[in-house]
């Protein structure tokens, strides 16, 4: 939008069938091809960095107060299982829902 294109236009600029494509990319219903992802940032006159860097903000930008709270009652809810069962599997399954919850939304550093 910032560079006045429209998603049919973006379409026809980086080989794709329709704007609907380019709408399933921007909202991430569809992973983006890297050989698009290129042809995007040359059209839009943006990097790479800049454009990945700014869809990882906007996937954090989707995270609402209430899933919020809901990741954090899952995480809750497995640290009592591990408490209950501290098996090594136990424990590392908490440990891997933990990290994919940080990876999720702790900034991005440059």
């Amino acid at each position: 939008m910032a560079k006045n294109i429209g998603q049919a236009e973006l379409a026809r600029r980086i080989g794709v069938a329709s704007g609907t494509q380019v709408w399933r990319y921007e909202t991430g219903a569809q992973t983006v091809p890297t050989a698009k992802l290129a042809r995007i940032a040359v059209e839009v006159g943006e990097s790479l960095d800049a454009l990945i860097h700014g869809l990882e903000r906007a996937e954090r930008a989707r995270v609402t107060p209430k899933e919020l709270r809901d990741e954090i009652v899952k995480l809750a809810r497995a640290a009592l299982l591990v408490a209950a069962d501290p098996t090594p599997e136990a424990v590392e399954r908490f440990n891997a829902a933990v990290l994919a919850h940080a990876r999720r939304l702790r900034p991005q550093r440059r």
